[in-house]
């Protein structure tokens, strides 16, 4: 009888199981100086996301981004080989409120390597139609869903540790974060992303607390999502199986085949639709470049450090403090999250390691840098962050003075960085375009009547917000490219590939290195004498 009470408790809320399993009473609320404090650093976070949003430099990637957002005008042969002020090339970006949402799907089947997965441009083309489409409009949609990650945070903190404490310690750790601060400003899917995995570990951990059918298939349902944010998701199912394998978890095998068949039905009907050329952006060409042993652990403690604080520099003297993190912080943190969490926490924990060690792996065996970006290991983030707070809670029970040095460094760190990234004109770790892009701008309004050849759609697009009206842009190919009798001051930029060998094989133009960053050179009439 008392075990059927047991198991009556286990199913109602995450304090009941912990009681009733762990002999842990539910712990009272958290004290009012954590909670204010958390409340204080959510305020500062919002207003360091939204400060400067829309001077950001809107960067390669979120180029992308507007141009699959249902445009109102077509990329195609038409635009190339034609000079243009910026503001005909603007128009590519604008969206096209008449057209119907579901046209957004038909640019990702459409393009030659449809690697996007559908729901944030879903949900971004109606925020767009809304709001506007400017790069502030853009980018308040991934600001969005940064702040809808906050219960899911709470959510999950309860869900793992049963204490109001460690949940408003994980908002506040969440919330100055520097990872979470740079998406949270970047049109790119990976705020969204950020959600859609909270969701699915919460979902998770309480199917295998309740071990139901309902919360099974809920999970299955809250996978389809994730993997529809993203695509890298599908290894998140694969890591869930891999950990209850290890652990002979029959029941969650079980449930985990059970949700595996709901995500394979939800998601069917878009990839009949996409077709599986989708699965190619886990094979980018870039992500399996070489990299030295020393690189490859010089930049994973680098990548640990920018979880803590972000000087927006790569210097060798901040591999000794990222040593240091890891080493006294992020290890200690884990394995006592492990030791205190309950079972259903345990296949959460042990997923997010399968999933972060798999890129290793992967990386080991067939070379590539897959774990150095972080990106990549967006799911598994938020966890680590759950698992810092936790250790700093049961810090400030055991030894107070330890808790309270470690949520200062946290919280200083944290909102030092994030102060840093909002007044930033570049985004993070893409600062270096931003220099050359600028650059090349400032470089051409001192000009009279320029004109920049670039075979590079995004980099012409990029350009086009930083120069002024004057200048003329033209997106070439070899074959179609054209250069007005009337001009002098002619440039070539971006990756010219056979682009400039083409256009300097006809015998009429010289090409000449300019210093100011690297491709890009000056075009000049070769005379008749010669």
């Amino acid at each position: 009888m008392q075990v059927r009470n047991n198991r009556s408790d286990m199913r109602k809320t995450p304090s009941a199981w912990f009681a009733a399993n762990l002999d842990i009473k539910a712990q009272a609320r958290a004290k009012p100086w954590i909670i204010s404090l958390a409340l204080v650093l959510i305020a500062f976070s919002a207003a360091c996301r939204l400060y400067h949003l829309n001077e950001k430099l809107f960067w390669f990637d979120e180029e992308g981004t507007a141009i699959l957002v249902a445009p109102k005008y077509k990329i195609g042969r038409e635009w190339t080989g034609r000079p243009m002020v910026p503001a005909e090339w603007r128009k590519l970006e604008q969206v096209d409120k008449s057209a119907p949402i579901t046209q957004v799907l038909d640019n990702l089947r459409s393009k030659s390597i449809p690697d996007q997965a559908p729901f944030y441009y879903l949900a971004a083309r109606v925020w767009t139609q809304i709001c506007g489409d400017n790069p502030g409009d853009f980018r308040l949609v991934s600001v969005v869903f940064s702040f809808l990650a906050l219960p899911l945070v709470f959510a999950l903190a309860m869900e793992l540790f049963n204490s109001r404490t460690v949940s408003w310690l994980s908002l506040a750790i969440f919330s100055v974060s520097p990872f979470n601060m740079v998406y949270a400003q970047e049109a790119r899917p990976y705020s969204m992303w950020v959600c859609a995995s909270l969701l699915f570990w919460l979902t998770l951990a309480q199917a295998n607390r309740l071990q139901t059918s309902k919360k099974w298939l809920l999970f299955g349902l809250c996978n389809a999502v994730n993997v529809l944010t993203h695509y890298s998701s599908f290894l998140l199912m694969a890591a869930a199986f891999a950990a209850s394998l290890a652990g002979r978890r029959l029941a969650v095998i079980r449930g985990l085949a059970v949700a595996t068949i709901v995500t394979v039905f939800v998601l069917a009907p878009w990839f009949i639709y996409a077709g599986l050329g989708c699965f190619s952006s886990c094979t980018d060409a870039w992500i399996r470049l070489p990299a030295t042993f020393s690189h490859y652990i010089g930049q994973c403690l680098e990548n640990a450090g920018k979880l803590v604080f972000d000087l927006s520099i790569s210097a060798a003297w901040l591999k000794i403090p990222d040593s240091f993190l890891l080493l006294f912080l992020y290890i200690p943190a884990m394995v006592l999250a492990y030791k205190q969490t309950s079972s259903g926490g345990r296949v959460v924990l042990q997923s997010a390691a399968v999933y972060l060690l798999s890129f290793v792996a992967v990386d080991v065996l067939f070379g590539g840098i897959r774990f150095l970006v972080m990106r990549y290991l967006t799911p598994a983030i938020p966890i680590v962050q759950l698992c810092l707070a936790n250790y700093v809670g049961h810090m400030l029970q055991v030894r107070k003075r330890t808790g309270i040095f470690l949520l200062s460094f946290l919280v200083v760190a944290g909102v030092f960085s994030c102060s840093l990234i909002a007044k930033s004109d570049y985004w993070w770790t893409k600062a270096y375009f931003g220099h050359d892009e600028q650059a090349i701008a400032s470089f051409l309004n001192k000009k009279g009547n320029p004109l920049l050849i670039d075979p590079d759609v995004y980099e012409v697009l990029l350009i086009s917000r930083l120069v002024d009206r004057h200048v003329l842009l033209e997106l070439a190919i070899p074959g179609r490219c054209n250069i007005p009798a009337n001009l002098t001051d002619v440039f070539v930029s971006g990756p010219a590939g056979k682009l400039l060998p083409a256009i300097c094989s006809s015998g009429q133009w010289i090409a000449r290195p300019i210093p100011i960053c690297s491709d890009f050179w000056q075009l000049s009439r070769r005379s008749p004498s010669k």
